[in-house]
Order: structure tokens, then C-alpha cells, then sequence
């Protein structure tokens, strides 16, 4: 179970388990002075000591109480972390928090000078004299018509190119044993992180969310400060009792609030993506009794599903909410499907799904395009 951060608490405490693996993770939730809004906050470590926060908001606007703003400022003398990495859509809500309690902006990318970039054709030929880029031991890779591949140069000439898939939203760059979707080529004697600090600088330029890199680039992709994206997956889970029910159409006002929320966008985006999962028969929506929060699960091919989203309003979070959709979810799709998947870039959701059985298949990289950094006016 997640634990909630109340005033009076020991910050220390609670902020020491979620630093140990395998221990709980605290949320700090904070609601605004009118009691409209809410913001729930959960810290994650990084392997550079920094601290990357998720966060959640539901609510039209936002304007955090002075004890809202004592509490925050607590939390963040408790964890006593100086650089702050954190992805940030509804107005520059979580920037806005930290400037108050003493942190400023800082770049998040420094991307290099003089690098020159070329689209090229999916079927021009490979460059010549290039190694791929930490998956020779993975077999062949390919190049598909629907591939992007962007190639780099600079004044002393080629450094490489990167392919990748484009999905809209989100693109893919990995060429691993479970499957390949892009994979990095670099001249011999050149730095490979460059590839990714120019992909992330031209995706930023088409203004997509998310870039998800294979384990293959773990150890060029520093400057970009990805996080994990685990694949879960669990087999004939079992029964579980619950309460969720399958939405319907009548649901459609309370869907579209959620998935605002959920997603970070106005009504009309979440509009369009809610109905489009309702036209689409794999996809079904499940409702907690009081629509606190939904889940999104799909009936795949060959026995196969997914969890594909699990989401709790902010001001329902630490209460159970999830572990109750969680169940919902999985007692929905085990009756036909004998594996169930489910991705999640969340370390509190990972450790809700672990206790439930679900095992890690694989890892990938996450890299959030429109994150910010903030360090500590006294660094």
C-alpha cells in the first residue's frame, strides 16, 4: 500500500522506505486553497542522484493554500535532493511550486553545436564503415517503408543516423530480441549520445511527448535523462473480487473528465481519444463504484490482453482506488485471455502490479520531451 504525506507526519521516515528497493512509495497530495483542484506528487530517485517527480492534477485551475505551499516546501527539506527532473503540461503548474519554495530553471538538454541533420529515404543505403549501436548480439535489423531516419554530421563528418518509428505522440527507436523499431548506427571513434540529444532536439521541433529507446542505448542516453518503461506481464492470474463495472455511453462526461486529467489535455483531445477506445470493440473502459478512476483493457489476438491504462483522480489516490481497478481489469480479461500485459513508467504502480504477480518481461528507456530540470537556488 502507497502512503500519503499529512502534515504532522515524519518526512524522513517515509521518504527513507521509498529510497530502499522494494518498499513503499509516499505520495504528497495537496489541494488548493479552494478545495477545487488537487495535485498529488510521487518522488522517484535517479542513479545520478537527482529526483524525478510524477505528477497528477485534476481541477481547472490551481492555486495552492499557504499550507499547501509549507507542506511542499517539507517534503522537498526532506528529501534534500538539490536537481529536480520533472514533466510538467498544465501551465507550468509543478514549476511554478518549485520557484516559489527556491528552485530555478536549468537546461534540461544540451544539444551540440555544429551537427548538421538529414532526413533520409527508408531505402537508402546504409551508411558504410558504421557499428550498430550496442545490439550486435541481437541479430539483423531492417529498415521498413514506414521507417524515419534522421543522419548526423558535423565539421569532421559523418557521425551517424538513428531510425526510428513514428506513432504519433510518441516515437520508437529499439532493436531488441522483442522486436525491432529502429536501431542506432555511429561512425567509429564518435560519441554516441549525440544521436539522441539531435532525435530529442527534432522531436521537440514536432512537438511529440514521448521518445522510447531499447536497453541498447542504456549508455548513451545520459544527457537525454530517461527514466524506466517496464513491460509486465502475468499468466492466468486467477479470479479477483471487485466492484468496477464496464462503462457505457452514458459514462462518456465522467470518462472524458478522468482522461483530461489523466493525459493533460482539454476536453475536446480527451473527447476524441475516449471515443475512439469506445469505437474500437477490443478496447472496454471499467469504472470504480464512485468514478474515482478507470481502467482501459483490450482483448489482443492468440489469448492475449493488456492493461492498457490505470488511472486514480489525484484526491482519490493512497485509498485503494487502484489495487480495485486493478482487480476489475484482471478478472475482466482472464476469462478469455490466458496473458495479460501491461506497461507502466510509475515505480508505485510497479510495485502495486508485482503484488498481484505480474513479472518483469523486459525494460526500456523512456524519454519525456517536454520535462523540465530545476536545481536549488543555493547550487
Amino acid at each position: 500500500m502507497s502512503k500519503t504525506l499529512f502534515p504532522g507526519q515524519p518526512l524522513w521516515q517515509y521518504l527513507g522506505e521509498a529510497l530502499i528497493p522494494d518498499s513503499r512509495i509516499p505520495i504528497l497530495i495537496l489541494e488548493d486553497s479552494k478545495k477545487g483542484s488537487c495535485l498529488s506528487i510521487e518522488p522517484s530517485l535517479q542513479e545520478d542522484g537527482s529526483m524525478r517527480l510524477f505528477k497528477e492534477f485534476s481541477g481547472t485551475g490551481y492555486s495552492p493554500s499557504d499550507e499547501s505551499n509549507e507542506r511542499f516546501a517539507a517534503f522537498l527539506d526532506g528529501i534534500n535532493v538539490k536537481k529536480i527532473i520533472f514533466e510538467d503540461t498544465r501551465k507550468a503548474l509543478l514549476a511554478k511550486l518549485l520557484k516559489r519554495v527556491g528552485y530555478r530553471l536549468t537546461k534540461t538538454y544540451e544539444f551540440p553545436r555544429g551537427t548538421k541533420t538529414r532526413w533520409r529515404a527508408w531505402n537508402e543505403p546504409t551508411p558504410p564503415d558504421m557499428r550498430y549501436l550496442g545490439i550486435e548480439e541481437h541479430g539483423q535489423v531492417s529498415i521498413c517503408q514506414s521507417s524515419r531516419r534522421l543522419s548526423l554530421s558535423d565539421k569532421d563528418g559523418a557521425i551517424g543516423e538513428i531510425v526510428f518509428m513514428d506513432y504519433g505522440r510518441f516515437v520508437r527507436a529499439k532493436a531488441n530480441r522483442f522486436g525491432s523499431e529502429g536501431f542506432g548506427l555511429v561512425e567509429r571513434g564518435r560519441d554516441p549520445s549525440i544521436l539522441l540529444t539531435s532525435l530529442v532536439k527534432e522531436m521537440i521541433k514536432e512537438r511529440k511527448r514521448y521518445l522510447i529507446l531499447g536497453p541498447e542505448y542504456s549508455a548513451a542516453s545520459k544527457p537525454v535523462h530517461p527514466f524506466p518503461l517496464w513491460h509486465l506481464i502475468i499468466s492466468s492470474p486467477g479470479e479477483f473480487k471487485h466492484g468496477c463495472r464496464f462503462a457505457a455511453e452514458s459514462d462518456l462526461g465522467i470518462l472524458v473528465k478522468l482522461t483530461s486529467e489523466y493525459e493533460d489535455s482539454d476536453s475536446k483531445t480527451a473527447l476524441g481519444r475516449v471515443m475512439k477506445n469506445f469505437q474500437n470493440p477490443p478496447f472496454r473502459y471499467l469504472l470504480t463504484p464512485g468514478n474515482e478512476g478507470f481502467a482501459l483493457i483490450r482483448f489482443m489476438e492468440a489469448a492475449e490482453g493488456m492493461i492498457n491504462d490505470v488511472y486514480v483522480s489525484p484526491q482519490h489516490q493512497g485509498k485503494g482506488v487502484g489495487d480495485e481497478l486493478t482487480r476489475g481489469a484482471l478478472a475482466a480479461l482472464s476469462k478469455n485471455c490466458l496473458n495479460i500485459h501491461l506497461n507502466t513508467i510509475y515505480p508505485r504502480a510497479k510495485r502495486l502490479y508485482e503484488r498481484y504477480g505480474f513479472k518483469i518481461q523486459y525494460e526500456d528507456l523512456c524519454v519525456a520531451l517536454n520535462q523540465q530540470t530545476m536545481v536549488h537556488a543555493s547550487t
